[in-house]
């Protein structure tokens, strides 16, 4: 039995031995690999580079990993980071065993933050009325763009893709229909690196409803006796196609010439001789009026506004002569006492609007601009001067706006309202002038189905090389329905114009 037992322990011994040996039992490595051999990466960007040890059971695990220059690449356990421009060498070793990896840094796309402030999230170009923005940026590489959704093309970029260096590319979106919001995704793509960018169109916030209709003949008539002119200059704004209206078929004596600092269109005529009792200038057109209401309800957020754009350069300024004048000491204070009891942009836009319609007594009616401080001191104001009071409320903390001049061919009037930019809706009416001759109204976010839009923005400047007042083209003195400039060959009496509007044929 001793004999047994000595056995069986001598068995087990040589078997645990056995075992032993055959887990401690090393494996060398044969080689290593690395799944790329080049690869580039942006500055502050990361890539991985997988390394594979062969056999897989060898018994050395750890790779080491360095770079040639941790200045332009560095490594950390196969994660490379983009430094500086350049170029590096990523190696990784086991053992006697080395695999190395070439990396070039770039910049990517040098001007990629003008694109994340077109393209953010924010929200500040594309409308839920839609329309058309440029913007131009620069990258060290090619690119291409793609839109998602594909089956939903409310969104578009032309061109969709280009060369490195500066590019400009338009950005287009349809209005939006529907009473909510809309995602799409632009993904520019630069080199080995894609930039995303969501784009959020708000929900349509506008009921539109047609209004009037039919051909519209606005004229100017000029009469005298005992007198003649070498020279009459007349200009008269060209009703143009926008959110509130169709323009067609339109006809003028003169010719139609763009502005150098605003989108206004002019007919001028330019003429030696006109009868007396013959039109100094005329325009006809067709018209299909489109009345429109807000639903400020449907409002679900406001981004804020890109204070560099040229939205923002050009309507919150100051304007010539103090028309608009938000730098204006009063407006600052009353500004600041409406803007203290406001919930937001929205309600602080409607208390200016609440507050200029009770503030003034209606007068001096087709007396031309004012300047804002002796509006304020007088408190008498038409609609010109009411609108230049509450755009420069309105400017005065930092929301762009503008007035409107509008034509009203049913009772032969003329007319201005306002307009206020609400950043990523877009422009929303509003008539201080109306409230005031009618206090239970509503007349905020709401533009009549009876009028015609005309021009906007003071002192327009039209290019027309040729004018009078020479080759600079020629400054409109504030807002109007039409002015002249005559030189006269000898003096006279009973010079006149009378302004003509027909209604709608």
């Amino acid at each position: 039995m001793k004999q047994l037992y000595r056995f069986l322990i001598v068995l087990f011994a040589v078997f645990f031995f056995y075992s032993c040996q055959k887990e401690d039992e090393y494996v060398p490595v044969s080689s290593i690999s690395l799944d790329q051999k080049e690869l580039t990466v942006a500055i502050g960007k990361t890539v991985t580079i997988v390394a594979t040890v062969n056999p897989s059971n060898s018994s050395a695990k750890r790779v080491l990993w360095s770079s040639s220059n941790p200045a332009i690449a560095k490594v950390d356990d196969g994660l490379v980071t983009g430094i500086s421009e350049g170029h590096a060498t990523i190696h990784a070793k086991i053992g006697r065993f080395e695999k190395t990896c070439a990396v070039t840094v770039y910049k990517g796309a040098s001007s990629v933050s003008d694109l994340d402030v077109f393209f953010s999230k924010d929200n500040r170009v594309i409308t839920a009325t839609g329309g058309s923005e440029d913007i131009v940026f620069e990258t060290d590489k090619d690119w291409s763009i793609s839109i998602s959704p594909e089956d939903d093309p409310w969104l578009a970029v032309t061109p969709s893709h280009g060369r490195a260096g500066k590019t400009k590319i338009t950005v287009t979106s349809s209005l939006n229909s529907e009473r909510s919001s809309r995602i799409g995704v632009i993904t520019v793509r630069c080199g080995q690196e894609d930039y995303s960018f969501n784009i959020k169109q708000r929900a349509n916030v506008y009921y539109k409803y047609k209004g009037s209709s039919g051909t519209v003949t606005n004229a100017v008539t000029v009469t005298y006796s005992g007198l003649s002119f070498s020279r009459l200059y007349t200009v008269m704004p060209v009703p143009q196609t926008c959110f509130y209206q169709d323009i067609t078929d339109f006809t003028g004596t003169g010719t139609v010439h763009g502005c150098k600092n605003n989108g206004n269109k002019y007919l001028v005529n330019d003429a030696s001789y006109i009868p007396s009792g013959g039109d100094a200038i005329s325009e006809t057109f067709h018209v299909q009026v489109y009345g429109v209401s807000v639903d400020f309800s449907l409002i679900d957020d406001i981004p804020e506004f890109n204070k560099e754009s040229e939205l923002c350069r050009e309507y919150l300024k100051d304007e010539e002569k103090e028309y608009v004048t938000p730098s204006n000491p009063f407006i600052i204070d009353y500004s600041n006492e409406l803007w203290e009891a406001s919930d937001g942009l929205v309600d602080y836009a409607r208390r200016c609007y609440e507050w200029t319609a009770q503030y003034f007594t209606y007068g001096n009616a087709y007396g031309g601009l004012t300047p804002v401080s002796t509006l304020l001191d007088k408190k008498i104001a038409d609609c010109d001067d009411m609108c230049s009071v509450y755009i420069s409320l309105l400017r005065a903390k930092g929301i762009p706006s503008r007035h409107l001049s509008l034509i009203q061919p049913l009772i032969s009037d003329f007319h201005t309202i306002a307009e206020f930019y609400l950043p990523g809706y877009g422009w929303i009416p509003v008539d201080p002038t109306y409230k005031n001759g009618n206090p239970k109204g509503n007349y905020f976010g709401v533009y009549p189905g009876n009028s015609i839009a005309m021009d906007y923005s003071i002192n327009s400047i039209i290019d027309d090389p040729s004018s009078p007042q020479g080759s600079g083209g020629y400054k409109i003195n504030g807002l109007h329905t039409y002015e002249y400039y005559i030189v006269l060959s000898s003096p006279g009496t009973n010079l006149d114009f009378q302004r003509k509007l027909s209604k709608f044929n």
